[in-house]
């Protein structure tokens, strides 16, 4: 036997069991990309009726020349994103009671966005709450 018959049985070897790995590699690319756009379809027709869930806190407190200043996170553990979220704070009760609101542009699902809102008067009974959104 010589060595160009050797080299000939040798790539006739590998020529056979190429396309073989080919199939192999190509069924797996399939089966990755069939289960892609399942995940996709899935959770597309899943976030249609999803709801925001905003949790509201008061982060940080700072006293001002001419009032207070207070941090607050809000946090959309729900599924599916808000724009236009307006946050209402309120202290105080009957006439001296005071409002400041502050519009998040964008919350997207599973986030957490700051901002502030700006009281003449002390912050210690703050009360939060979402007053409304636009679905994005």
């Amino acid at each position: 036997m010589e060595l160009d018959d050797l080299t000939k049985g040798l790539r006739a070897e590998q020529v056979q069991s190429a396309p073989l790995l080919e199939k192999i590699v190509a069924l797996v690319g399939v089966i990755i990309v069939v289960a892609v756009l399942g995940i996709l379809g899935y959770e597309a027709s899943r976030r249609e009726d999803a709801v925001p869930e905003i949790i509201l806190t008061k982060a940080d407190v700072k006293a001002l020349s001419e009032g207070y200043w207070v941090k607050i996170l809000a946090e959309n553990k729900g599924t599916s994103a808000t724009a236009d979220l307006v946050i209402e704070g309120t202290v105080g009760e009957g006439d001296e009671k005071q409002t400041s609101t502050v519009t998040f542009d964008y919350v997207p699902a599973h986030s957490k966005r700051e901002g502030g809102l700006y009281f003449s008067q002390n912050p210690e009974s703050l009360k939060l709450r979402a007053l409304g959104y636009q679905k994005p």
